[in-house]
């Protein structure tokens, strides 16, 4: 009687006691077919340019002669205790700037336009009305004391000089130096001017690599402290003038920080006459500071 060989069908498998070690040899064999790998995603190259080619493009910013813009700014300080952070957030916001020195910053909230904050500055004074503790604090420009009242630090030149980024001054030396921060390449040009009988950091400008724009301002004082950080992103250029829609500044030792994104930025448009006038509302006292401090260093200059 010839014997007949039958192939095993489906349901005869599933019922085989070497079920488990059919799947375990299937699993192993066919490994390679479900592996999977992490895909990194792609480096943008890292780009060089010279110390000559950073400093044209620093000139370039001096093609911003003024500003007329429409933004929403956000600003935080700390309370007199310094233990809470006051946050003003969501208000509409117009900045008038024109070189050298001149700034007026005023503030809207948005459903009821009301004004929030009016500060203006010029070369010599600045005027800073809080709306919202009836407050009209007035002093010089050039005050560097930093007061334990963290509001009365307010100022509208702080503000603005992040904005309108200064060219290479005659007294600053220019270095670059090359840095890494969280990953991410930077040439920094570090200014210093002579002070005595030694140098000292003025600002330092870090340029991202990857894209060669600028990404954060440090600005410090005659002490080597940082007084002022303004980090930028998504650039965009009008009229030849290059600008930043979005700016974060912070005043490490006044204790506020304000945050700006540009919606209209009335590049080199003409401002009228009276945009840097401030005078404070009927019944608001003028608090003046600073001029104590302002006296001593001229005497000391004498």
């Amino acid at each position: 009687m010839a014997l007949s060989r039958s192939t095993p069908t489906i349901p005869s498998l599933l019922k085989t006691p070497w079920l488990p070690f059919l799947l375990a040899f299937a699993v192993v064999g066919s490994g390679c077919l479900w592996r999977t790998q992490r895909i990194e995603p792609p480096q943008l190259a890292a780009r060089t340019a010279t110390l000559e080619e950073l400093l044209t493009q620093l000139e370039r910013f001096e093609s911003l002669k003024s500003m007329r813009a429409t933004v929403d700014i956000g600003l935080s300080y700390l309370n007199d205790d310094m233990n809470r952070l006051t946050n003003l957030k969501d208000v509409r916001g117009f900045i008038l700037a024109e070189r050298p020195a001149k700034a007026r910053i005023q503030a809207q909230y948005p459903v009821t336009h009301q004004k929030a904050f009016d500060m203006v500055s010029d070369a010599d004074e600045f005027s800073v009305y809080l709306v919202w503790n009836k407050r009209f604090i007035q002093g010089p420009t050039s005050l560097e004391t930093h007061s334990e009242k963290r509001i009365e630090n307010i100022r509208p030149q702080h503000i603005v000089e992040p904005l309108l980024i200064a060219p290479p001054r005659s007294d600053e030396i220019a270095a670059l130096d090359n840095q890494i921060r969280s990953g991410t390449l930077y040439h920094v040009v570090v200014f210093r001017k002579q002070v005595g009988d030694h140098e000292v950091i003025t600002r330092k400008l870090w340029f991202d690599r990857t894209t060669l724009e600028l990404h954060q301002l440090e600005i410090y004082d005659g002490q080597g402290n940082i007084v002022t950080v303004a980090t930028y992103s998504q650039w965009l250029e009008e009229n030849g003038a290059p600008y930043p829609t979005s700016v974060n500044i912070s005043r490490p030792l006044d204790g506020y920080r304000v945050s700006i994104t540009i919606r209209d930025p009335g590049i080199n448009e003409s401002l009228p006459e009276d945009a840097f006038t401030l005078e404070p509302p009927a019944g608001i006292e003028i608090e003046r500071v600073g001029d104590s401090e302002q006296l001593d260093v001229q005497a000391s200059a004498q």
